[in-house]
């Protein structure tokens, strides 16, 4: 999903997940409210007080959240709210888990030929 700047209004709260070196000591999210949002950048602040943070607007990177602006690894990736933080982190663990069952790493896999021709209708869907 190609998030656009539609996708966020001022005072709209957004999730942003710990990533980087945050990531490393404090997992899960923190959420913010969008203070501007503008061509480029949606700038996202936890308080009152401060800039706030920018995150990029890419026209071109298909993703479900956007990159924070920064010249190293940023520490947030914005959702555009908590619910689709939670999709997302649903849908991961789910592929995990579908990945883990379906292809073991070593062995063959236990599927019958009835659930590999229902999963590759739906990836084909």
């Amino acid at each position: 999903m190609l998030l656009t700047k539609n996708d966020f209004k001022i005072d709209q709260i957004v999730a942003c997940k710990h990533a980087g070196n945050k990531a490393r000591y404090d997992k899960g999210y923190t959420l913010g409210k969008v203070k501007s949002v503008g061509k480029k950048y949606v700038t996202v602040s936890f308080s009152d007080v401060g800039k706030g943070i920018q995150f990029t607007l890419e026209d071109s990177f298909e993703r479900d959240y956007l990159i924070q602006k920064s010249n190293t690894i940023g520490d947030y990736e914005l959702f555009p709210s908590e619910q689709a933080y939670l999709d997302y982190e649903e849908k991961n663990r789910k592929i995990d888990e579908i990945e883990t069952k379906a292809f073991p790493r070593y062995g063959q896999s236990n599927l019958t030929i009835d659930q590999v021709r229902r999963i590759y209708e739906i990836v084909n869907e």
